[in-house]
Formats: structure tokens, sequence, C-alpha cells
């Protein structure tokens, strides 16, 4: 997993609790969102601003948070390790997911 990958979820876990964000966590949010590019910024806030999920694991060949099929540049994108890669369907961002095997990729 990817350093922005790791921001991404970390933003993504932030944005969508059910509490007020603490002082604290507003203060560490604000420096994750500094360290991620605008264009993807803009695109992950827009799924938060309707409290759904932006960033989402790869299942299979498909994007777990629409359940349709990735296309293959989208899939050899991840599997090259290319920092951000897009569902070509919903929008989110898609990750391989430590716990999926590289078997499941090809």
């Amino acid at each position: 997993m990817t350093d922005t990958t790791t921001r991404l979820l970390r933003i993504q876990e932030l944005n969508l609790q059910p509490r007020d964000l603490l002082s604290e966590e507003e203060t560490e949010l604000d420096e994750l969102e500094a360290a991620i590019d605008d264009s993807v910024l803009r695109r992950v806030n827009r799924f938060f601003d309707r409290d759904r999920k932006a960033i989402v694991p790869l299942r299979g060949e498909s994007c777990s948070g629409c359940h349709i099929k990735l296309s293959r540049s989208v899939l050899s994108g991840l599997k090259q390790g290319f920092t951000t890669q897009f569902c070509d369907n919903c929008g989110r961002v898609v990750f391989v997911s430590e716990e999926v095997s590289s078997d499941e990729t090809e």
C-alpha cells in the first residue's frame, strides 16, 4: 500500500466518523490533506460530502464500492503500483489491500 493510499484511508476514517472531530483530529486532517494532490482530494471529498466511502479495496477484479469489474488499464495500474487508480464506473479510489493476495489482481 502506498503512502498516498494510507493517507487517503486515514482521511476517510476521519471524515466518516459519526462524531465531530477533536481539535487534534482537525489538525491531523489538515496535514494529511495538504499532502494529497488537489484533484484527488476534490474527487474524494465529493463522496465524503454524501457520507460515502471514497477509497475501497479491490475484490478480485472488481471495485468493492460498486462491484463492477475494473478495466484492464486500472488493473494494470494497480498491479504496477501506480499511486492512485480510480474505478471507471463509480470514480472511487481503488487500492490493493494487503490482505488480498497478488494472485487476485492477475
